[in-house]
């Protein structure tokens, strides 16, 4: 396997604007010692062999004579992790060996070397190279923004009704590619080779220790009972706080029921309490159903919830690390991927998902935040069989040999500390959603209007929906319109 960095001069002049939300992906890794230790216990424990070994991708015995397929992604760690060159061969950490054993895997199988090119924007580096007519890239690996940013350009071919992708698969999260599809087209995909889809999936957190003293301790009962609500946390957390300093005033020194940001953290209690931004017509095109009373309600609770509640504390990117990691707070809003990081604080903590709206609703519901990468298939692609054989090789063994490594064992068994985990950790997957709306928001559509009136201090979402109603309807026609046109 080979890697190339760019040079610092190429690198500066492709660079483009990360989007925001994607800085709360970033990845800790735990110390060398605790890696070594805790894996040799898991692996010890692991006797069976998992029956989805034997499920088969049907893709046929490929011989490639040593191509090199080309990949661009990011250059941020998490991202260089997940894809996993960099290893030089099986390492003490249960998850970097699963990454590492697939790489191999897939490489042997096709006869093939998998290379990468790191860039901030592999999309804009890639248009370069897509319209010079060059095929040197095989797949490019970006955010959802970017990548849906630079597909009405018409530079990527759709992935359905391609040779060996397939959709019905259980490598692919079924729901998010309906949602990434328009009349059944799919220019951007994910499945399990993209690790952050499954990183990124927003939950909650709670301090074990503070629970106990705040006689807090039938969270548990709750989410199984179905009572895990809105008013179930409100009520919880309104009891929490202490002014640690003595200051006689609400600060990130105090402690509190619940620590959280304005941003992807909190609007993600929107999409758990059941709003749509758009649903798809018999036609599988998109309809805008965003603005009903019931969101309007939903922004309404979740303004109280972050400002008017006495045991919240509420502000820009980073505001609950200090009271979380210094065991001040007794509930934090997180994804799935901050367990490897808290595994290494003081005190024990549990998972929960977010609450639901009432006791009304079905089922629990999350979303991911949209820095998670997708795979794009550039149009000069000139042997599209053997991009997608590769392709769909890379997303089965991840599903084989990651997943189990990431999801199974380093979530549930050696982060969480938790007996219950396995339980609420399906209970969160299970009720993930993204929808066109959040795919294709671009930030001009309405996916994250309410982050934007929450870190403005702005309450009238009735009326400033009502304004910018026009645009936003505007925004989602022209993307619709756009991917409609790429049939043509």
């Amino acid at each position: 396997m080979k890697t190339r960095i760019l040079s610092a001069s190429l690198l500066f002049a492709c660079m483009t604007a990360l989007i925001a939300c994607g800085s709360e992906g970033e990845t800790v890794k735990p110390s060398e010692t605790q890696k070594s230790s805790d894996t040799a216990d898991v692996v010890s424990e692991e006797t069976e062999v998992d029956p989805r070994l034997s499920v088969s991708d049907e893709i046929p015995e490929l011989d490639y004579n040593g191509y090199t397929f080309q990949m661009y992604t990011r250059t941020r760690e998490d991202f260089v992790n997940d894809l996993g060159l960099n290893l030089e061969g099986e390492s003490g950490d249960i998850v970097e060996t699963a990454i590492y054993q697939r790489n191999r895997t897939v490489e042997e199988r096709f006869n093939i070397d998998l290379d990468v090119t790191y860039y901030d924007a592999p999309t804009s580096a890639a248009r370069r190279t897509i319209t010079a007519g060059d095929d040197s890239v095989a797949l490019v690996l970006d955010n959802v923004p970017n990548t849906g940013s630079a597909i009405p350009s018409g530079n990527y071919l759709p992935w359905d009704n391609q040779p060996y992708i397939d959709f019905s698969k259980p490598w692919y999260v079924h729901d998010v590619i309906d949602a990434m599809s328009i009349n059944g087209h799919t220019y951007m995909m994910a499945g399990e080779f993209n690790l952050s889809l499954l990183r990124f999936t927003y939950c909650m957190y709670y301090n074990k220790n503070l629970a106990a003293d705040y006689d807090v301790n039938d969270l548990y009962e709750r989410v199984l009972n179905h009572t895990w609500t809105y008013e179930s946390l409100y009520k919880t957390v309104s009891d929490v706080y202490f002014d640690v300093n003595g200051d006689g005033k609400k600060d990130p020194d105090d402690l509190y029921g619940l620590a959280t940001d304005f941003y992807g953290a909190s609007t993600n209690y929107s999409y758990a309490f059941g709003t749509e931004i758009t649903h798809n017509d018999k036609d599988g095109i998109p309809q805008l159903v965003y603005y009903t009373e019931k969101t309007v309600d939903i922004f309404n609770k979740v303004w109280d919830l972050l400002f008017n509640n006495p045991g919240v504390l509420s502000g820009a990117w980073g505001v609950e690390a200090g009271p979380w990691q210094d065991g001040r707070a007794l509930f934090v809003n997180a994804f799935f991927q901050s367990s490897s990081e808290y595994r290494n604080y003081d005190f024990d903590f549990g998972i929960l998902p977010y609450p639901l709206y009432d006791e009304s609703q079905e089922n629990y519901r999350t979303h991911s935040n949209v820095a998670f990468t997708v795979c794009a298939l550039p149009t000069t692609t000139t042997n599209v069989e053997r991009t997608c054989a590769i392709t769909e090789a890379l997303q089965a063994e991840s599903w084989k040999q990651v997943i189990p490594a990431y999801y199974e064992t380093a979530l549930k068994v050696k982060y969480s500390r938790d007996d219950m985990a396995s339980s609420t950790l399906d209970m969160v997957l299970g009720g993930r959603y993204l929808d066109f709306g959040i795919i294709y928001d671009q930030n001009n559509g309405c996916a994250t209007l309410m982050q934007q009136l929450f870190s403005s201090h702005k309450q009238d979402f009735s009326s400033t929906y009502e304004k910018k109603t026009k645009a936003i309807e505007k925004h989602y026609q022209k993307m619709i319109d756009q991917l409609l046109k790429l049939e043509d």
